[in-house]
């Protein structure tokens, strides 16, 4: 009940309401998420697909689209037949996505990527890439996507992350590093148009020449909003810290406080030797 006061009452003798007070009902409205996820399950069951009624009943994996797509149910199911779609597409990323992946294990183990384990100041989760240490022999970039996906998939469990979002860091290091031109169009496509999560910011930090080479390849591929999502910052961490504070930034290549080794998703590190097959397969 909404208690409603006359506005005149301050002004009355003594101060008191000149009227009876006015009660409203509020109106019993859903809240906008459940009205949004059974409007998207509505949705799905009118589409003549059966992958998309596979997902029909995991809220928690549908909730993702959802907040992608701002709530908007119809964006949402488009955006879910994009991700599947992609899915098939490139089956030599999923069929054998796995944390069992060997090649997957060493790039989670090693930070690539690696998550910071405090959110940035506007509640966002924050992974980062540092190639200091980085080998093209070791560390394949189709090996570090999938250790991407599958690190986002597990972190998206939680619903404020979905809400929320997420920011990269990439600490170049005055590194180069070579991306065929097709795996790095099928990153960008995968990330920006068919993968259900809210990416906020992306910063680059000891960038080579490189890298605005490489900015201006891409740069066809990358709508508008995402382009002014890139900061690019040289060797100025200064700026950085403008956006991201200094204090949950990792020790190693950031000057932060944070023990580099504390920036890994322990739910995702397999036990060396033989072990049974886990459930942290993206969905």
């Amino acid at each position: 009940m909404i208690f409603q006061y006359n506005t005149e009452a301050e002004y009355a003798g003594f101060g008191a309401p000149t009227r009876p007070p006015v009660y409203l009902k509020r109106p019993k409205t859903r809240p906008p998420k459940e009205e949004a996820l059974t409007k998207m399950k509505t949705l799905m069951k009118s589409r003549d697909n059966a992958d998309l009624l596979e997902h029909l009943t995991n809220d928690n994996f549908l909730s993702r689209f959802l907040y992608t797509r701002k709530m908007n149910a119809e964006a949402s199911v488009h955006l879910l037949e994009r991700y599947l779609q992609f899915r098939q597409i490139h089956p030599e990323i999923f069929v054998s996505l796995s944390v069992e992946d060997p090649f997957v294990q060493m790039c989670l183990r090693n930070r690539f990527p690696g998550v910071l384990p405090d959110r940035d100041r506007n509640g966002r989760c924050v992974l980062f890439l540092s190639l200091r240490k980085w080998s093209r022999h070791l560390f394949s970039l189709e090996a570090m996507f999938k250790a991407l996906l599958l690190l986002m998939d597990s972190l998206q469990n939680d619903t404020k992350v979905q809400y929320s979002g997420f920011v990269f860091l990439i600490d170049w290091n005055q590194s180069s590093i070579y991306v065929n031109p097709k795996q790095l169009k099928t990153l960008i496509e995968g990330l920006q148009d068919c993968y259900p999560a809210r990416f906020k910011a992306i910063h680059f930090v000891n960038q080579p020449v490189q890298v605005d080479v490489l900015l201006t390849l891409v740069k066809p591929f990358l709508k508008e909003k995402t382009r002014d999502k890139i900061f690019v910052h040289g060797s100025n961490l200064s700026s950085l810290y403008e956006h991201i504070p200094q204090s949950i930034l990792p020790d190693e290549s950031f000057n932060g406080s944070v023990p580099v080794n504390t920036c890994i998703q322990d739910e995702l590190i397999v036990p060396p030797g033989p072990v049974t097959r886990q459930k942290l397969r993206i969905v």
